[in-house]
């Protein structure tokens, strides 16, 4: 428990200098410590033997696991120059942590609140130990949207062919190209009502095709947390109404309409998913691409509060979202694989 507590504090203390000066450095030091944090783990993580022992096999025989070629060619690149699979999770953690990093830095008006946010949900920082190449994949996604953001296309399209050469799963960021448009309501409406012919079809299509590795349509024994499921779908759903999507008057940036649309795309995945009777974690492995957008909306939504209210309102979530933080190591740390050795909790 103690090593989390010392990372939490240490964070925390570097966001609050740059929030209370803005000083960048403080902003980077943050980053460079859950980066550190995540490299130098020890038997952390679901996942940690199964990909020591596949590092070492990759290392030797590039087919072994079907991995994709991003990932055996950083492998290759660790044992080339001596390293061994420790090294390889460093690099995947300096990947992640640094794109997450300029998602926030670029998007979010409020990036301490926002970085703050990631290291403390589950979902987010703590999974990157998890689900290592998937999250690279990721950190490839939210470059792609920095990039949308900024108008810079083929720059954009770049990122997420390099995304899908981490894990293939991140083909479903090929939507990529309809998120710059601000959508009417009777589309919309129509696309989500066609969200089970949609999730029906998605499915023969993935039941066909390579992807079927990451995705067990039998399975049907992970049900998820319906409060998080429900805090989740009513916080996209927020941001959609209270950020002005429909509201003719207000104009938008183009950050924000591609933000928003990450959310709408979310919502068609949950009720095509569902609909078409996919495992719940299966629909949000892929529904992962689409989520962390709320790490730069939450601070929007805020921001549509009265002064006095916004005052109120941050010390509140910063407390809730410390909450979440050790709940997490308490109740779902054997989950996560955060603490090994069962006297951290004790």
């Amino acid at each position: 428990m103690e090593p989390y507590t010392a990372l939490f504090l240490a964070v925390s203390t570097c966001l609050l200098i740059s929030s209370m000066t803005g000083l960048n450095y403080a902003f980077y030091l943050a980053g460079l410590l859950l980066i550190v944090f995540s490299a130098l783990r020890y038997n952390i993580g679901k996942d940690y033997e199964n990909y020591d022992l596949a590092f070492l096999d990759i290392a030797r025989t590039p087919e072994t696991y079907g991995y994709e070629p991003l990932n055996i060619a950083v492998v290759k690149v660790a044992s080339f120059i001596g390293g061994n699979s420790q090294l390889v999770f460093a690099i995947y953690a300096a990947v992640t942590i640094f794109c997450v990093f300029l998602f926030i830095k670029r998007l979010s008006n409020a990036k301490e609140f926002s970085a703050f946010a990631f290291m403390c949900i589950g979902i987010f920082y703590f999974a990157t130990f998890n689900q290592v190449r998937q999250w690279a994949a990721m950190a490839m996604v939210l470059c792609a949207v920095v990039y949308l953001a900024e108008d810079k296309k083929i720059r954009s399209y770049g990122f997420v062919a390099m995304a899908m050469m981490f894990h293939l799963s991140a083909g479903v960021f090929m939507v990529i190209p309809f998120l710059t448009k601000r959508y009417s309501k009777k589309f919309l409406l129509v696309l989500m009502l066609s969200s089970g012919l949609i999730g029906k079809v998605g499915l023969l299509l993935v039941q066909n095709s390579y992807y079927f590795r990451y995705l067990d349509a039998l399975r049907s024994d992970a049900v998820g947390s319906p409060v998080l499921t429900g805090v989740y779908l009513l916080s996209i759903t927020a941001s959609i109404v209270v950020l002005g999507y429909f509201d003719k008057g207000r104009n938008l940036s183009r950050p924000e309409v591609i933000l928003l649309n990450l959310c709408w795309v979310s919502l068609l995945i949950l009720l095509s998913g569902f609909s078409a009777g996919i495992d719940f974690a299966y629909v949000m492995r892929a529904n992962m691409y689409f989520s962390i957008q709320l790490l730069a909306l939450i601070p929007m939504l805020i921001r549509q509060l009265t002064l006095p209210f916004q005052y109120l309102a941050y010390p509140s979530a910063v407390s809730a979202l410390g909450y979440i933080y050790f709940s997490t190591l308490y109740m779902k740390g054997d989950i996560y694989r955060l603490t090994p050795f069962k006297s951290w909790l004790n």
